[in-house]
């Protein structure tokens, strides 16, 4: 699964990950600017070309990234909820690990009180230490 997650990785562009401060600089960037204010804004564009070069980028441009910005915002919200399902399975898991390794502890602690099986007796010990 591991290899899958990296190759998939992979396939994504700009998928270098920030420093904690770089991400809460544009956190705090981003915050200043509420996203009614970012789509009036965008919209001034649309109308004035002198105000499209001023900014160096034309509306379509600015809408496709608007766009992928919402798809990147969808993509990270599905990929939390895969990562939550992900440790719980881990979690499970682990737990069934502990269970049935108690189950065996104490089995072969049962089972060490009779000198038959003596071969036992070296791991039941370990494990008490």
């Amino acid at each position: 699964m591991t290899e899958q997650l990296r190759a998939l990785k992979s396939q994504v562009e700009e998928a270098t990950p920030l420093s904690k401060e770089q991400r809460a600089l544009l956190k705090a960037r981003t915050r200043r600017q509420p996203p009614h204010i970012v789509e009036a804004s965008i919209n001034v564009i649309g109308t004035s070309a002198t105000i499209a070069d001023a900014v160096g980028q034309p509306l379509d441009q600015v809408r496709r990234l608007q766009v992928e910005a919402i798809g990147w915002d969808a993509a990270a919200d599905e990929l939390r909820t895969f990562l939550k399902a992900l440790e719980s399975a881990s979690v499970v898991r682990r737990e069934r690990l502990a269970f049935i390794g108690a189950q065996a502890y104490s089995f072969g602690a049962q089972l060490v009180k009779d000198p038959a099986n003596a071969d036992l007796l070296p791991q039941v010990e370990e494990i008490k230490r």
